[in-house]
């Protein structure tokens, strides 16, 4: 059993760390935001478009079909020298979609901005997220860092969500739309620069977990 540390071999807070507080802020926002949340914009949409509730709720199938169709896309081609891109393009996604959202008059508009989301559901969530974790973490550790990324997700979006409401009534949902899309673009395209390494390899240095005779 390795023992619990931030610390790597030359003292210097591991790298891994790093990536799993990314993981959490990118499932809280490109996962969380669009799932969890849902429900908090449904009356003020639905009120202020009169539209019913019934057909805007229809968005979330077409988010999670599109989402399922990309993720077994994205599935096949993630590695080392397309997942920086493929996070990157999917994050932009987000923000189109977020953005389509906020502008929103139409049924319509809500579907097909939907179907830009399901791209970034797709590839800027658990999938990448869980991907990179386990790659920076041995078997010793990698158990506990995922527990992490799952658990501060969900401690992130506890959080987030009475701040959600607040920004709905006093901003308005438009608002509260343009805001998710500004933190996709100003913080976590950034992290996503800066952020998605392949593996502790790429930076010469050792992988924090790693048992005797592990591949």
């Amino acid at each position: 059993m390795s023992k619990f540390s931030l610390k790597d071999e030359k003292g210097k807070i591991y790298m891994g760390w790093y990536i799993t507080f990314m993981g959490i802020i990118l499932m809280t926002f490109a996962y969380s935001c669009v799932v969890s949340v849902a429900g908090q914009f449904m009356l003020p949409v639905t009120e202020d478009l009169g539209i019913q509730i019934g057909d805007f709720s229809l968005w979330m199938t077409i988010l999670s079909l599109t989402a399922i169709a990309f993720l077994l896309f994205f599935s096949k081609i993630f590695s080392k020298k397309t997942v920086k891109k493929i996070m990157i393009v999917a994050c932009l996604c987000g923000v189109v979609g977020f953005i389509g959202f906020g502008t929103s008059n139409s049924l319509m508009q809500f579907y097909i901005s939907s179907v830009v989301l399901g791209i970034c559901f797709a590839g800027l969530t658990t999938t990448p997220c869980t991907l990179l974790v386990s790659n920076w973490f041995g078997v010793a550790m990698r158990g506990k860092a995922l527990g992490i990324l799952f658990g501060g997700n969900s401690i992130a979006i506890c959080v987030f969500i009475p701040i959600l409401n607040i920004i709905i009534q006093s901003f308005g949902w438009r608002a509260a739309y343009f805001i998710l899309a500004g933190i996709l673009l100003i913080i976590c395209l950034p992290m996503i620069l800066k952020l998605t390494i392949w593996s502790p390899e790429e930076l010469g240095i050792k992988r924090m977990g790693d048992i005797e005779g592990e591949e």
